[in-house]
């Protein structure tokens, strides 16, 4: 359970501050048992392959993350209809290890008392929050060496520009990623020159045939979505959060590994300047069954 620590309302077009753009709509999902879940436009479902959907491209078909009421066991299900209800006030609700939630009044979450309408919650408040979701991603969609790469490039790369560098300072994460390139770009060169006023280095990716303008590695980019992202706009993608427990563990070493450290008992931490990251990867964790906090 987590406590409430913050909570407030919102005017609806405040959200655009944020990089939702509603544009005056409230998207509602109903549910089994016939409650609306209302839920700004580009707030995002969680699926049952692992991915996530902005609300409003959410359909009937879709299978999403439920709850079973009895066992408390994560299961998957389908929406029994979506609608838009209009212009409504927003809420925020914020839990003391970071959890999130911004919803309309008549939005239950659940609690130590049940299921409550957040215009029910004062703060002080316990909610229920996930300790783990659900991996049912496949293996197939990316190597080890891909999603290494990924996490590592969402870490400390430098992806604008047509660029496919990353920062190190560790020989061990080196020999990491010239191994990830070598497996997956075996014509790429890199090339590594010293960071002023640093002790890192930069591994720069090159094509391995001159002037040739369809480079593999940049194509790669283009694919998974990050080339031209820098450190406010990356994301995990969304290849990553479908992906099964092997590669989500790859992916997210490579970004422990460039922008985050481990502690003696085992507790773990990283930092990010992008939102989508820090989002990303929390979801990430609780699909390797790992709780997280956020600061």
């Amino acid at each position: 359970m987590a406590h409430i620590i913050k909570f407030e309302a919102e005017n609806i077009k405040r959200i655009k501050a944020i990089q939702i753009t509603p544009k005056g709509k409230i998207v509602e999902i109903t549910g089994a048992n016939d409650q609306g879940k209302c839920l700004p436009e580009g707030a995002l479902v969680a699926l049952w392959n692992g991915g996530t959907l902005p609300i409003q491209d959410v359909r009937e078909t879709d299978t999403l993350v439920g709850l079973d009421p009895e066992t408390w066991e994560f299961i998957p299900e389908r929406p029994m209809a979506i609608a838009t209800s209009g212009v409504q006030e927003v809420f925020e609700v914020v839990t003391a290890r970071g959890h999130r939630v911004r919803a309309t009044a008549g939005h239950r979450l659940l609690g130590t008392e049940g299921w409550r309408e957040i215009r029910d919650l004062n703060v002080g408040d316990h909610l229920a929050v996930p300790m783990r979701l659900p991996a049912s991603g496949g293996d197939e969609l990316l190597t080890n060496e891909e999603a290494m790469l990924i996490g590592m490039l969402i870490g400390d790369g430098c992806l604008t520009e047509g660029a496919f560098q990353l920062s190190c300072g560790d020989d061990g994460v080196e020999a990491e990623f010239r191994r990830c390139v070598a497996a997956t770009f075996p014509e790429a060169m890199i090339r590594k020159w010293p960071k002023k006023n640093s002790n890192a280095c930069a591994l720069q990716l090159s094509s391995g045939r001159a002037g040739r303008t369809r480079v593999p590695q940049l194509l790669w980019l283009e694919a998974v979505g990050l080339r031209g992202h820098n450190s406010y706009t990356k994301f995990v993608p969304q290849v990553v959060m479908r992906s099964g427990r092997m590669a989500i563990a790859h992916c997210l070493g490579g970004l422990i590994s460039t922008d985050g450290w481990v502690g003696p008992g085992g507790t773990c931490e990283f930092y990010s300047r992008s939102l989508a990251v820090i989002d990303g990867a929390r979801q990430l964790f609780l699909r390797m069954g790992v709780p997280v906090s956020l600061n």
